[in-house]
């Protein structure tokens, strides 16, 4: 199975073409560890950095503007990307992220960054972002080689808004509704090189018992907005990779029918990572997840090391996870 771990496969550039190298995979935690046990395993065999080089790719990063985004735009800043937009909450966000991508890539001209607001409240919001992003590859004629859609903030009230909950709408069919809007994006002007497509998700979607499956579980899970937030919160990302999956099908569909479209889609899970994801809780709530975040959780840095690796994956990570 195809895996986004660095410490699994070893990533080389042969005439600037990424190339994928089995190497001996990762050893996974003992079967007596559990819970706390197991992620302060993983804290402490946090992934190596890839040495991928990015030249002539065009990026984009949502949730670019903190934790695991900002930390992967700045390793694609670093291995020179030729383009990098910023999907952002607010252009200040965006602008404090700029000056610190700079900063730290070391990189002195600021013209191959890009900063587009994300709106993901609505169709149409959703719309209008897409916009934006075809908008900043067209000024400079350019197609897009990498969409890497991170995780908007985890919302701790659940809002029933147009028939579906706020996780539902903003992890689930907001971020699917832009994927299929980048996917003709991605790749268009480079056949001879794979696109990536890639969803962060997490290995909490395996904690979805399977009678969770009868019936629609969509049609389910939008019924239910009693859910609690972890089962919420597992479901979403079980809904998630069911996507992605779907996803890769299209592109393995027109690949067959064309023999031109060629875009990896992939998930990967950073594990748990020192963030700021549950801002939008009560200021109680992080005053008891901060103290188990340094305990148990990786830096940002190492997390984004997955996923900058989730999109150098050759052929082989096509559905991976």
């Amino acid at each position: 199975m195809a895996t986004t771990d660095t410490t699994a496969r070893k990533l080389h550039i042969v005439d600037n073409t990424i190339v994928v190298k089995e190497s001996i995979p990762p050893k996974a935690p003992p079967e007596r560890l559990n819970g706390f046990k197991t992620l302060r395993w993983w804290r402490n065999r946090p992934p190596s950095n890839a040495a991928v080089s990015f030249v002539r790719k065009e990026v984009l990063v949502t949730g670019a503007d903190s934790d695991l985004g900002l930390e992967a735009a700045v390793k694609y800043a670093k291995a020179h990307c030729t383009l990098l937009i910023l999907g952002v909450r607010t252009v200040e966000n965006g602008e404090r992220a700029k000056k610190k991508i700079l900063k730290r890539s070391k990189r002195l001209c600021d013209k191959f960054i890009t900063i587009v607001v994300m709106d993901l409240s609505t169709s149409s919001a959703v719309e209008r972002t897409f916009t934006e992003i075809r908008g900043a590859l067209s000024q400079y004629e350019l197609t897009l080689d990498i969409a890497l859609l991170c995780d908007s903030p985890v919302e701790p009230i659940l809002k029933p808004t147009y028939d579906w909950e706020t996780p539902l709408q903003l992890h689930t069919l907001r971020t699917a509704y832009l994927a299929w809007l980048l996917l003709p994006l991605i790749n268009t002007g480079k056949p001879s090189e794979p696109g990536h497509l890639t969803f962060v998700n997490s290995t909490s979607r395996g904690a979805v018992p399977r009678k969770w499956f009868q019936d629609n579980f969509l049609r389910k899970k939008a019924a239910n907005s009693s859910y609690p937030l972890p089962k919420s919160y597992q479901s979403v990302k079980m809904l998630g990779l069911a996507i992605m999956q779907g996803f890769a099908r299209i592109v393995d569909v027109t690949t067959f029918n064309h023999r031109s479209y060629q875009v990896v889609v992939n998930a990967c899970c950073p594990y748990l990572c020192k963030s700021n994801l549950g801002r939008n809780f009560p200021l109680h709530v992080p005053g008891t997840i901060n103290p188990l975040q340094y305990i148990l959780a990786r830096s940002a840095k190492e997390g984004a090391r997955t996923l900058v690796s989730a999109t150098a994956l050759d052929h082989d990570g096509h559905r991976g996870f």
